[in-house]
C-alpha cells in the first residue's frame, strides 16, 4: 500500500517517535512510506529521518508559527492546510494517510486517499491556555472544528486508555477510539566500536529525559534531587537533565534559564552542554548538568549508563521515554497518574509516586542505596522483558497494518462546514 504520514513538525519528541516508528515499520512490512511534513530540521530530528531510512517531503517551512507571540492556533492551522493543499496539488494517490496532532484538515486530505486514520496524542483542547474569558471565547469555534474533523477521519487511535478515557469525556461524540501503544526499537544494542561519549566519574548517574517544556515539570525532578542530596549518605551522584531544546522555540530558552536558576536556589552547582558536543563529556564538579538537544546515541548511552530515570510529566499521555530506559534494563521513578500507569508496574518493573519531593527524595535513596545490586539487576531486568513482550516496533506496526485493513470509509464528507470554518479563520487571521 502506499501510505502518507501527516506529521506538523517532525522534530524530536514522542509524538515524532510515534510517527517515525509507525514509518519505519510499515515500510520494513513492505509498504510505500512518505512523510509529509511542515518543519523538518536536519540538526533537530531523528537519526531514521537524518538518515534518509524514510522519505520526508517538507512543505511550508516559511510559513511561521506565531504572529508577535501570539496566534499559534490559528498559525498551526494555517501550516497544515498549506501542507495538505500542497499535498492534494501533487499527483500521488495514497491508499492511506495517517495523520496526529491536528486535525483540521481531514476533510481535505480525505480527497487524497481511500482511507484516513487519525492519531490522537491527546486533545488539542485540553492543551491550549484558557486563562482568561476572552481565551475561552477565542478558543470555542476551534474546539469545535476539532471535534468535527476528528469525526470525519475514518479511524481514530489513541495512545493509551488515559487518552482515550479524556478523549471520550472532552468530546463525547467520538464513539469509536481504538488503542494503539507507541513503541520503541528493540535492537538497540551497544555498538562495541562505540567512542567514549561520557567519562564516568560518580556512582550513580540520575536521569532526566524531556523536552524542555513546563507541562513537564523538570523542575521536580531539581526540587527532589536536592532534597535526596541533604539525605543520602553519598556525594557522588549526579543528575543529569536531557532533551528536546530549540533555541527558535521561546519556551525551550526560558524555561532552561528557569531551571538553572533553581539549581541556583539550592545551591546545586550546574552547567550547560549545547550542541555540537565535545566528547567525551566530563561532568565532574557538577550537580547537576543541563544537555540540550542530545543525538539518539548519546540518549542510548545516557539510559545505559543512569541508575535510575526520573519520569517527571503529570497526567501524561503516554510516555515514550520510560520504554527506553527499561529496555535498557535502567530503573524508572514515574509520577502516579496518566500513562505511566499503563507501562511501569509499581515495585516490580519501576516506582509509581504522587509529586512529592520527599517522596521521591526517599524512593532515590531506597533505590540507589537501599536496594542490592541483584535487586536493582532484577527490576532492571523485568522491565526490559516487559518492553520487548508488549512494546516492540515490529508489534505496533503489525498491529496498525492490521487496524489498516480493517478499517472502512463509512463517512460521506460534507465541505460545508468546513468551507465555513475556513472562511471564520480567514477572517479572524486578516482581523488581528
Amino acid at each position: 500500500m502506499k501510505i502518507a504520514f501527516v506529521h506538523p513538525d517532525l522534530g524530536i519528541g514522542g509524538a515524532e517517535r510515534f510517527t517515525v516508528d509507525a514509518a519505519v515499520g510499515l515500510q520494513t512490512l513492505g509498504h510505500d512510506i512518505v512523510i509529509y511534513t511542515s518543519h523538518c530540521s536536519q540538526d533537530h530530528c531523528f537519526d531514521e529521518v537524518k538518515k534518509g531510512i524514510v522519505q520526508v517531503k517538507v512543505r511550508g517551512s516559511g510559513i511561521p508559527t506565531k504572529i508577535f507571540g501570539k496566534f499559534s492556533i490559528l498559525c498551526a492551522i494555517f501550516r497544515q492546510l498549506y501542507l495538505s493543499v500542497c499535498m492534494l496539488l501533487e499527483k500521488d494517490i495514497y491508499d492511506v494517510i495517517i495523520m496526529d496532532l491536528l486535525p483540521f484538515s481531514v476533510p481535505l486530505l480525505q480527497k487524497k486517499c481511500l482511507k484516513l486514520l487519525f492519531y490522537c496524542h491527546f486533545p488539542d483542547k485540553l492543551l491550549a491556555r484558557r486563562d482568561s474569558f476572552l481565551r475561552k471565547v477565542y478558543r470555542l469555534p476551534f474546539d469545535w472544528i476539532e471535534e468535527w474533523t476528528l469525526l470525519m477521519a475514518d479511524r481514530v487511535l489513541v495512545n493509551s486508555c488515559f487518552t482515550a478515557s479524556i478523549v471520550r469525556k472532552v468530546f463525547p461524540n467520538i464513539k469509536d477510539l481504538t488503542v494503539l501503544y507507541p513503541s520503541i526499537n528493540i535492537y538497540q544494542e551497544i555498538v562495541l566500536d562505540e567512542p567514549l561519549l561520557i567519562r564516568r566519574s560518580y556512582i550513580h548517574l540520575i536521569l532526566s529525559i524531556n523536552r524542555f517544556e513546563r507541562k513537564k515539570d523538570i523542575a521536580l525532578a531539581i526540587r527532589s534531587y536536592s532534597r535526596f542530596k541533604g539525605i543520602s549518605c553519598s556525594s557522588k551522584c549526579c543528575l543529569i537533565i536531557a532533551g528536546g531544546y530549540e533555541s527558535r522555540i521561546e519556551e525551550n530558552v526560558q524555561y532552561h534559564n528557569e531551571l538553572v536558576d533553581l539549581c541556583n536556589c539550592f545551591s546545586l552547582k550546574s552547567k550547560t552542554f549545547r550542541h555540537p558536543y565535545v566528547f567525551p563529556l566530563d561532568f565532574s564538579g557538577y550537580d547537576v548538568v543541563f544537555l540540550l538537544s542530545i543525538s539518539t546515541t548519546l540518549k542510548n548511552c545516557l539510559l545505559r549508563e543512569a541508575s535510575i530515570l526520573l519520569y517527571t510529566p503529570p497526567y501524561e499521555h503516554f510516555g515514550i521515554v520510560p520504554l527506553e530506559a527499561m529496555l535498557h534494563r535502567t530503573i524508572v521513578l514515574a509520577q502516579n497518574n496518566g500513562g505511566p500507569l499503563e507501562t511501569i508496574d509499581d515495585s516490580v518493573t519501576g516506582w509509581l509516586r504522587k509529586p512529592d519531593d520527599d517522596e521521591w527524595a526517599y524512593t532515590l535513596e531506597n533505590v540507589l542505596f537501599k536496594l542490592t545490586d541483584d535487586e536493582r539487576a532484577a527490576m532492571g531486568e523485568r522491565g526490559r522483558q516487559k518492553v520487548i513482550n508488549l512494546f516492540s516496533r515490529e508489534n505496533m506496526a503489525q498491529t496498525l497494518e492490521g487496524y489498516i485493513l480493517e478499517t472502512n470509509r463509512v463517512r460521506s464528507v460534507n465541505f460545508l462546514p468546513f468551507l465555513i470554518a475556513i472562511f471564520f479563520i480567514i477572517t479572524l487571521f486578516y482581523l488581528f
